[in-house]
């Protein structure tokens, strides 16, 4: 019995991980063509509630401003040959 749900533990690790990457691609897609002005038309068409649309055009705002700080950080961590994933050095070890 223990043998056959660890055999389906794979495939259910997968279903989740190819579900994610879907929503993530997806949301991703959404995000870099759709306009503010557009979605928020069409929020307005719908009568979403104004609490739901002024949020949502802050994120479409500064979804591509974040993302383009982070590159810039990356960057500038890679020209000053940082290539370590701590951001500081780890303790001396006592032997």
């Amino acid at each position: 019995m223990v043998a056959e749900r660890a055999r389906g533990v794979p495939r259910v690790v997968a279903y989740w991980l190819l579900r994610f990457a879907i929503s993530l691609s997806l949301g991703a897609w959404f995000v870099t063509t759709t306009r503010v002005s557009t979605l928020l038309a069409a929020l307005n068409q719908l009568r979403a509630p104004r609490f739901l649309t002024i949020p949502l055009a802050v994120l479409f705002r500064f979804v591509p401003v974040a993302l383009d700080e982070a590159r810039g950080v990356i960057e500038a961590m890679r020209l000053r040959g940082y290539s370590g994933s701590l951001p500081v050095a780890p303790p001396a070890s006592v032997h």
